[in-house]
């Protein structure tokens, strides 16, 4: 009979022995099952304990809905789904007036879905834009998918205002204190 698995809770290590792996493949076996008699696993898991998920990612699909309707009912909106593309569309206008490494050092102060809709269809190699007047950004935020976009006259100060509602503003302000000052401008929500 062959080998059976073995668990071990000795030391880090994710250790894979096959043995005799000569006979195996002579045998015309091109690759492994959990079944073949000839592996023998060995996972070390010392040293770990169950970590639980972050508190930041266990909820963030209810964080996530709580921002689009703090910012709905903020620019007197109908619908989490315009919300959403005005919401993009103020992301998309910011990310193209930083500098790559600038926009991750943002990114990093969203909560996990706002990160990932900052992020969502980036082209890293679209050319860097000076920042412009509010007026101008808002006509901007409107282009993206022109058809089906709502967003208001504020939309920017609108979705200010909801993000930083939900970010953690001493770390939200530190990293505005990073970038460029236009950048801290831009989600001020003063002079609304």
């Amino acid at each position: 009979m062959g080998r059976k698995s073995v668990w071990k809770r000795q030391s880090r290590l994710l250790e894979l022995t096959a043995s005799p792996l000569d006979s195996y493949r002579e045998k015309g076996f091109n690759s492994f099952s959990r079944y073949n008699p000839h592996i023998k696993l060995t996972i070390h898991t010392s040293g770990y304990k169950n970590l639980p998920v972050p508190a930041e990612y266990q909820r963030s699909r209810d964080k996530f809905y709580e921002y689009l309707i703090d910012a709905r009912n903020q620019a007197n909106l109908w619908s989490t789904h315009v919300t959403f593309t005005m919401t993009q569309g103020v992301f998309q206008v910011f990310r193209r007036r930083l500098s790559l490494e600038d926009a991750i050092r943002f990114s990093q102060a969203l909560p996990p879905c706002l990160r990932a809709l900052f992020v969502e269809q980036w082209d890293v190699t679209e050319k860097q834009k000076p920042f412009e007047d509010l007026q101008t950004m808002t006509q901007e935020v409107r282009n993206l998918r022109p058809d089906h976009n709502f967003s208001t006259d504020n939309a920017i100060k609108d979705v200010a205002w909801a993000l930083r509602k939900h970010v953690d503003e001493t770390v939200f302000d530190r990293v505005l204190d990073t970038l460029p000052p236009e950048a801290k401008a831009f989600w001020s929500i003063d002079n609304r």
